[in-house]
């Protein structure tokens, strides 16, 4: 299928317009998943080539309960659009930590499982096909600089794990009054969005190669449905994999 997509730019913290015409880029979309898509897809994939050691939850706490829901929610056949709502007695704030953690995992495992081949050399800028760019900002509030894609999923990764074990950012309780979570939760997903955005452009073929491309759809079925679901991307973010969402969760965009 041919997917069009406008000329778009975009950056980490800000961008500029091009004057390219429409592009044409080709990705397969994924099928339709509704049942039975549980982190046991991804977990499949050889650990070892995460990227970042695996955060786990610590065992008995509120989080650690909410991060089993989920992963029972999926291992009994719930449907990928109901198994991310929020259930009842839980916080928003708690199921968007849990599930920022569980993704960060994810992302750090799908990427390094073809990381080898994603190097300054083939993918010299962090991009989504021809019209989206990303650049690389810190949080010292630096100008925004473009960097290659494992360079700009490297600084991700490492800015992520430590946002995670930060108790001022992700603290044990008290979620819904700290200011600093909403923010960077929201970046968070935003930049594991452009990770996926990287992958789908760039390394499809990868996937299919390594008989791992079900693992990618089953992952980022679930993470665009739970954006969608608590907002947690711009639209505008979204348009690099527009079409392709579009046809995972049909109606919500």
């Amino acid at each position: 299928m041919r997917l069009s997509f406008k000329h778009q730019h975009s950056s980490m913290d800000g961008g500029g317009d091009s004057d390219e015409p429409e592009a044409l880029i080709s990705i397969k979309l994924p099928p339709r998943m509704g049942r039975g898509v549980a982190e046991d897809d991804v977990n499949v994939l050889d650990k070892a080539r995460s990227m970042r050691p695996k955060k786990q939850h610590t065992m008995g706490t509120r989080t650690w309960h909410m991060h089993q829901h989920a992963k029972q929610s999926l291992a009994q056949g719930l449907d990928v659009l109901d198994a991310v709502k929020l259930p009842p007695g839980f916080g928003r704030e708690e199921w968007v930590a849990v599930h920022a953690q569980d993704f960060f995992n994810e992302v750090s495992l799908l990427y390094g499982t073809i990381s080898e081949l994603c190097t300054p050399a083939t993918c010299p800028e962090m991009s989504a096909g021809p019209c989206y760019t990303y650049l690389w900002a810190d949080d010292n509030g630096g100008t925004p600089a473009p960097c290659s894609a494992p360079a700009y999923v490297t600084k991700l990764l490492m800015w992520i794990d430590g946002q995670l074990g930060d108790p001022d950012v992700f603290p044990d309780s008290g979620f819904e009054s700290n200011k600093a979570f909403a923010v960077v939760s929201r970046n968070m997903f935003k930049r594991l969005f452009r990770v996926y955005a990287h992958i789908f452009h760039s390394h499809l073929p990868d996937f299919a190669a390594l008989h791992a491309e079900s693992h990618l759809n089953c992952s980022f079925k679930r993470f665009v449905s739970f954006v969608l679901e608590f907002d947690l991307v711009e639209a505008k973010e979204l348009n690099a994999l527009r079409k392709l969402i579009c046809d995972a969760v049909p109606g919500k965009l």
